[in-house]
């Protein structure tokens, strides 16, 4: 059986003649549509993810050339930002849905594994001046942070977990309590809750919360507000 040629897929052929590298260009523009982050991040995740092993050998089971890494990360990436079925993937890539649906799931957990610690979270003193500065001028003084709990719906919840895990959506989700800046960069995730809680209860578990209430760069902050009757008034 003739081996398949993995860089003569479509994103195959796309990653070798493109120049995608270079965001001025109409090939750069559309990978960082396409795949919702820049051509050198992309570089980024791949060279991390051979360094990391994760990937398991270069061989299939038939012993021809398993699917390049670099093409496994786009597919990852395109599930991730636009929701593409795995077997959509397939189509553009030339591997299975399968492969593609089981490199997800590794990948998710590398990525948090390795990034989140680093990315997902607020800054240095001046990171939280340009955050707080943001706020200030459309009148929210003293806000660091936009808040609210987010529900991911769980399509295949086990039978037993239905109840415990079903809340005002009427049907089962995952709650996330997620904190971001005015730009929409996350800087809070909590780890999931039951679908059936509601924010003030979620709130109540919130590391990022309890922060804002205790640390002195948060709580001993001072900022100035007007009264109805045009008078100052400093806050914490």
């Amino acid at each position: 059986k003739k081996e398949f040629d993995w860089w003569s897929s479509q994103w195959g052929k796309m990653l070798k003649t493109g120049n995608a590298g270079d965001l001025n260009t109409r090939a750069g523009k559309t990978f960082r549509k396409n795949f919702r982050l820049p051509y050198q991040l992309y570089e980024l995740l791949v060279n991390d993810i051979k360094e990391a092993g994760i990937c398991g050998n270069n061989e299939s089971a038939a012993k021809q050339k398993a699917c390049p890494v670099e093409i496994k990360v786009l597919g990852a990436l395109r599930t991730l930002g636009r929701g593409t079925l795995h077997a959509d993937v397939a189509d553009m890539t030339g591997a299975s849905a399968e492969l593609h649906r089981n490199f997800f799931l590794i990948f998710i957990k590398f990525v948090v594994d390795k990034y989140y610690e680093d990315w997902v979270k607020m800054g240095d003193e001046d990171d939280l001046e340009r955050c707080a500065a943001a706020y200030d001028a459309m009148g929210f003084t003293g806000c660091v942070g936009s808040m609210d709990a987010t529900h991911l719906r769980w399509m295949r919840c086990p039978k037993f977990g239905k109840g415990l895990n079903t809340g005002k959506e009427a049907f089962p989700s995952r709650a996330f309590n997620v904190v971001v800046t005015h730009s929409g960069r996350i800087v809070s995730i909590t780890k999931s809750h039951e679908g059936s809680r509601n924010d003030k209860t979620i709130v109540r578990f919130d590391g990022f919360v309890d922060m804002v209430r205790s640390d002195p760069s948060y709580a001993d902050k001072l900022f100035e507000i007007y009264t109805l009757e045009g008078e100052i008034n400093i806050l914490k």
